[in-house]
Formats: structure tokens, sequence, C-alpha cells
């Protein structure tokens, strides 16, 4: 397919006057075409009128990478329904919490891009990172390169007693109280530059 010489329009037209006998027909030939479309729009266009203090590029982008997100969900949930199990996996894989606080690289390992935070909120950030997922003490110390595993326990149990976290065996989760605390009290600060800004 020659991906310069895609008449857009054209194909959504087509698409979204399928028959839709069905939930599943709307989902996959108007809700997802409309979706596509909106993306299609947001990144042809040339000249946008925008707040100084606000780089577009970054609301749209954020915008489309959500959408995308759906869009592949929803399909995963269409055509995946003889392996429910796969769908699944594939489906929290697309929609693993992205934190601009955090890079990762190649080979899994971390970075958390916030100087001077807290041991605890560091841990809450993995921790929202990777959830749903639990995390075992160990590969918690190993993600934020702490190296103290006693007082770690310590910060571990004054978080559950906070009901910020759930522990058992297998690992520490964030409650919702957990989530919203990352939310609401450290997505908000804003990461350290070594560059100047002007």
């Amino acid at each position: 397919m020659d991906i310069d010489n895609i008449y857009f329009n054209k194909l959504l037209d087509e698409i979204v006057k399928y028959p839709k006998p069905s939930a599943e027909d709307v989902i996959l030939t108007l809700a997802i075409p409309r979706v596509a479309e909106s993306i299609y729009t947001i990144r042809s266009k040339k000249v946008v009128a925008h707040v100084k203090t606000i780089d577009p590029s970054f609301i749209d982008s954020s915008y489309c990478g959500s959408a995308c997100d759906w869009m592949l969900s929803e399909l995963a949930m269409l055509f995946y329904t003889s392996n429910p199990k796969e769908a699944s996996e594939l489906i929290n894989s697309l929609l693993e919490k992205r934190i601009p606080l955090i890079e990762e690289f190649e080979n899994g390992g971390i970075v958390i891009l916030k100087k001077d935070l807290l041991v605890k909120d560091e841990f809450l950030i993995y921790l929202y990172y990777t959830y749903p997922n639990r995390i075992t003490n160990g590969d918690l110390i190993n993600a934020v390169r702490y190296h103290n595993p006693t007082y770690a326990e310590k910060i571990l149990i004054k978080l559950e007693g906070e009901k910020l976290i759930h522990r058992n065996i297998n690992g520490n989760k964030p409650t919702k109280l957990g989530l919203k605390y990352v939310e609401d009290k450290i997505l908000t600060m804003k990461t350290n530059s070594p560059f100047p800004t002007h």
C-alpha cells in the first residue's frame, strides 16, 4: 500500500456507510472511523492559533496517543474473542500508564526524572507506573535504585498504614487513594531541567 496516496475522506465515507446490524458493527464502522478522523484532522493541520504558554503539539500527541490506544483496544476486544486472556494482556499493555516523570529504556530500566523526591514518592510513582501489576519489595527497590531494604520495608508499612498501597505475599499495589495521590500530588510537579528556560 502506498501510504502517500491514501484518500482518507473517501475511505472514511465508504466505511461509515456499511450496514450496522449489531453493536460491534457500530464500533467497527462508525465509532473507530470517527476517532481516526479526529486524529487525521489534528495531525494534518498546518497552522493553529494557541496560547503561547501551552504547547499544542503536546496536547495533540497526548490525545492522539490515547485515541489510538482506545481504537486498538476495541479491535482487540472485537477480534480476540476466542482468546480472552490474550486480549486482556494486549489491552493492559496498550493502556499502561504513561508518566512524564518516568523514562523507560530498551532494557526495561527506568529513570525517575524528578530530583529530590522522597523515597516514598519514588515508590508510589513506580507502583503507579506498573499498575495494575503487583511489585515485590525487591523489584521495587531495584527499580528506584534504593539500597536500604530495612528502611524500605518501613516506608512500605507506612504507605500501607496511610492506605496508599495494598500489600500481600505477591507484592505491592497502589490503592485508589494511592493512584489519586500520585496524580494530584506528584504528577503535577515539573521535571528538573539542566537547561535554562527563556
